[in-house]
């Protein structure tokens, strides 16, 4: 038994030593940055590798044994910590004749850590379902015509060298284009023989140049037939670009309106193939010009006498829009409007009023500790009147004082209404009714009395005319008209 326990001993250790030996070195994550390989092309598929060391750092290799190449070649230090490498895979050209997902293993070794094994996937493709030319439209004056060429593959392209003709340009090009990035390459027209040609399409023909293998001649089709399938050579890729010759540039207006908050909004397009420098003028008064914003700051504005011209300019590409956005906001003008109205119309009835009449109440100091307030009725009239009745009632939990003020001329008791009669009212003579009304309950708070009615006759019509309401704060005795 004694001699067995240094073996366990050892054997305990060694096995302790594997596992923290396995754990040192590890593959945190894999970022794509570009996993799909071209066919016809030997770029490589691009991968970032986040690598966890938790041990001193150390050299390890990374490879494959399928044979695919990868870099970095040879061995590389690992430092202790988290580390990020640039990792590409070169997949051989037998295994690129076949398209499609490829998965396939490998191996990060480590002089100390061991193994480390992993996958990668890549996606093989043709380059004709990697590159394409937009279509664009220019007119026979224009010096250049500006196409995109899009890379529609998550790939890196690398130096790819393009030499494009057609009727009216021949240019050739070499880009450099990453995962699905565009470039937009700009070819001289030869004005000459672009002048002599009829407006249409024309289609171009393009060679592309393989890295090292030359080029590989294609077309596109002719002016008469638009191109429907590829005709791809042994390692070449047709790219449909059509372009359509303009007579001239045309710029689409399109407005629309509101109504109260009136919003009118202007979008230009340069849809010919040429820069311009496109304009927007307009002109307002000098009121509504209080109640107008614009999308844009104008270049430039003059005032003449009531009204002040605006211009707006913009240079635009080719098929490219610029939208300028009025807004006249009408609803102050309109308040305000309505604010004269009303005002000429209360001015005009005003004006019209043959009787005046105006209430009032002020508080009253008893000796005994009622409540009590003293009512004022004034009635004054601008024009001759006759039979001239007033009409006020008692409020509930109130009583009239008859022995104070203007005694009514009929008190109805169940209606609580008092009436007060004058026979004739000449041209601003003027009358005031008074008197005290009064309670045994303490009234706290606000008191409101319901207005007066004047009813009298003026050129065999009646009419009545009611008085303001009054009242006042109890608690303060603070009389409010």
């Amino acid at each position: 038994m004694k001699k067995s326990m240094p073996i366990l001993f050892i054997i305990c250790t060694l096995l302790f030593s594997l596992a923290t030996v396995s754990a040192e070195l590890s593959i945190i994550e894999k970022r794509d940055q570009g996993s799909v390989i071209i066919s016809e092309l030997d770029n490589p598929a691009a991968f970032e590798i986040v690598i966890s060391n938790t041990d001193a750092s150390e050299d390890v290799e990374i490879y494959t044994l399928t044979g695919i190449g990868m870099t970095p070649r040879g061995t590389f230090e690992v430092p202790s910590g988290t580390s990020v490498f640039q990792v590409q895979a070169f997949i051989p050209a037998v295994t690129r004749r076949v398209t499609g997902s490829y998965v396939f293993e490998y191996q990060i070794k480590g002089e100390r850590s061991g193994i480390v094994r992993d996958t990668m996937n890549v996606n093989i493709v043709n380059l004709k379902d990697t590159l394409a030319i937009e279509q664009v439209s220019f007119k026979p004056s224009a010096e250049n015509v500006r196409f995109v060429i899009k890379n529609r593959q998550n790939t890196n392209l690398n130096d790819i060298h393009l030499k494009l003709t057609s009727e009216f340009f021949t240019s050739e090009h070499t880009i450099t284009l990453k995962p699905k990035e565009s470039v937009v390459l700009t070819v001289p027209v030869d004005s000459a023989r672009a002048n002599s040609l009829i407006a249409g399409k024309y289609i171009v023909k393009g060679e592309v140049g393989l890295q090292n293998a030359g080029y590989a001649k294609f077309k596109t089709g002719n002016k008469k037939k638009n191109p429907v399938s590829y005709d791809i050579s042994e390692r070449g890729i047709i790219l449909p670009a059509a372009f359509n010759l303009e007579e001239k540039d045309i710029i689409i207006v399109t407005k629309t309106s509101g109504f109260l908050v009136r919003q009118k909004t202007v979008t230009r397009t340069n849809e010919g193939n040429v820069p311009i420098t496109d304009s927007i003028d307009g002109t307002r008064d000098v009121l509504t010009r209080l109640f107008t914003a614009y999308s844009r700051e104008p270049v430039n504005s003059e005032r003449h006498a009531l009204y002040v011209d605006y211009l707006w300019q913009k240079e635009l590409q080719p098929s490219e829009s610029w939208t300028l956005t009025t807004t006249t906001n009408y609803t102050f003008p309109f308040i305000l409007l309505l604010l004269v109205i009303a005002c000429g119309f209360l001015a005009h009835r005003y004006s019209r009023t043959q009787v005046i009449v105006h209430k009032q109440v002020n508080h009253v100091r008893t000796k005994s500790g009622q409540f009590a307030v003293k009512v004022q009725i004034s009635v004054r009239a601008r024009t001759d009147v006759k039979n001239v009745q007033i009409i006020d009632r008692l409020p509930g939990m109130m009583r009239l004082y008859e022995k104070f003020g203007s005694k009514p001329s009929k008190l109805d008791a169940t209606t609580r209404r008092m009436f007060w009669e004058i026979s004739h009212l000449r041209t601003g003579e003027q009358r005031v009714i008074s008197y005290i009304i009064y309670s045994t309950v303490a009234v706290v708070g606000r008191l409101e009395l319901p207005p007066s009615l004047v009813v009298f006759e003026h050129n065999g019509t009646l009419h009545e005319v009611p008085s303001n309401r009054a009242f006042f704060l109890a608690e303060t005795i603070n009389v409010v008209e």
